[in-house]
């Protein structure tokens, strides 16, 4: 009986195989793309039931704990919280642009500014400055140093750092998650920057 399995060269690691995956590196068999592929491939990645992102957004926001603890076992079938957390804080970004709330806000405190003092008023004019341009920067630097205070109090569960990195990660993808639904709501109902600052 001929063999009818065709050998293949992989196009990522140069390995020869005859299945549907590389046995090396373990990437699919490549073809070239079309955009019936991208196609599919937007939707796989926004819908898949698995690994979908609009799936795993709706599973960070009830049941947060649940991921973290299922992903740090090895359940990694699911959207990767590290690619999410850097999707959602673009969304968060990309909303604040279009609500303009830096510059709402900073209108709002020239209003106070005849209120107080210019010294304190520079402080809060610099410190505002300083929040647009550096928040979402400050907010990834903080992460591992939640993680350090997460591994130190938390030693009963015998969890490494990553592990603990992990968890601070899923964490901040609940609370930039319902900063999305909180600033599409405000969008919506045309709440301005006071009330955008208050609700968040």
């Amino acid at each position: 009986m001929i063999n009818s399995l065709v050998i293949q060269t992989c196009k990522n690691c140069n390995n020869e195989f005859n299945e549907n995956f590389c046995n090396k590196c373990g990437q699919k068999e490549a073809h070239r793309i079309t955009m019936s592929h991208v196609m599919h491939d937007v939707v796989h990645v926004l819908l898949h039931a698995d690994k979908g992102i609009f799936p795993f957004m709706a599973r960070v926001m009830v049941q947060p704990g649940i991921i973290a603890k299922e992903y740090l076992e090895g359940k990694r079938k699911i959207f990767n919280p590290y690619q999410y957390l850097i999707l959602v804080v673009g969304l968060v970004l990309f909303l604040m642009t279009l609500l303009n709330f830096y510059e709402d806000l900073d209108k709002n405190n020239q209003e106070v500014a005849s209120k107080i003092s210019s010294v304190f008023l520079q402080a809060m004019v610099d410190f505002n400055q300083f929040i647009k341009k550096y928040s979402n920067i400050i907010s990834f630097l903080c992460m591992p140093i939640y993680a350090i205070f997460s591994w130190l109090m938390v030693r009963k569960k015998q969890l490494n750092y990553a592990e603990h990195l992990t968890m601070i990660v899923v964490a901040m993808a609940f609370g930039y998650t319902y900063n999305v639904l909180v600033l599409l709501g405000l969008i919506i109902f045309k709440i301005g920057t006071l009330g955008i600052a208050s609700i968040s």
